[in-house]
């Protein structure tokens, strides 16, 4: 509750976040070459984000290891360009409300709530699109290694 009450306040956009400390500016760093990263589909710089051992949503719809994910993206996102240039690539995009997510869509990242516990953290995002607003939730779960911040986890909220 009180991640989502000072989510909801906010309005910040990522790049202009104010870090309250050294911890908050490594995860902040690390989410911002994660989502560019998914915004240029660079398949390589986004798997370097996440942690070997982790769950992460693929395509809307399943949680997947970072493994997985390697062989599922490359495909995934040469679709996403491919449906760009306006070729027919319908079973890429969403075919309803319950398959929309931040997976498909190109977008910025605004109000960071981040709570650190040890070498456990979790960053709560709002993704939203620039023309038509369209607005979801990316819910992050990072693992400190040897000193070193790694995504070991994210959902998209649905819908």
């Amino acid at each position: 509750l009180t991640l989502f009450a000072a989510w909801s306040s906010s309005g910040t956009p990522l790049d202009r976040y104010i870090p309250k400390n050294m911890e908050e500016e490594k995860i902040i760093a690390l989410v911002e070459v994660f989502h560019k990263a998914r915004t240029e589909l660079d398949v390589e710089s986004y798997l370097a984000c996440l942690d070997d051992g982790g769950r992460y949503m693929f395509s809307g719809h399943m949680m997947v290891s970072k493994e997985k994910l390697a062989t599922l993206l490359p495909r995934f996102w040469a679709g996403l360009k491919a449906d760009s240039t306006r070729t027919s690539n319908a079973h890429i995009m969403p075919i309803c409300r319950e398959n929309l997510n931040g997976n498909f869509f190109d977008g910025d990242l605004y109000n960071p709530v981040i709570e650190i516990d040890d070498s456990n953290a979790r960053v709560i995002v709002r993704f939203q699109t620039p023309v038509v607003r369209w607005r979801s939730h990316l819910f992050i779960s990072l693992k400190k290694t040897d000193g070193e911040w790694l995504i070991n986890g994210f959902e998209w909220a649905i819908g």
